[in-house]
């Protein structure tokens, strides 16, 4: 029996993040949730499970990528995620 850790996909997390700062500007106003997000410190992980949970207990993943292209694949992944958290937490409007 294969068995996979809930997680949330970055675009979830990223839906969640838009609704969170809806959320602080409705509380604090646009110009101090503009303030509180552009000095927050966001923390991203993305590795190890990524490859145990959807490489090796899946089935699809070896028939799509070698391991190294995965990785590859992976890394790709969260650098986009960074770059628009970057961007969404400069940007007062909502993502």
């Amino acid at each position: 029996m294969v068995s996979f850790q809930a997680v949330l996909p970055m675009q979830e997390q990223l839906n969640m993040f838009a609704e969170y700062k809806e959320k602080l500007a409705g509380i604090a106003g646009e110009a101090a949730a503009a303030r509180i997000v552009s000095e927050s410190l966001f923390l991203v992980c993305a590795g190890s499970d990524d490859i145990a949970n959807n490489y090796y207990l899946a089935p699809v993943r070896p028939l799509q990528f070698d391991i190294s292209s995965y990785v590859d694949f992976l890394a790709n992944l969260a650098s986009d995620f960074i770059k628009v958290m970057d961007l969404a937490t400069k940007n007062s409007h909502p993502i």
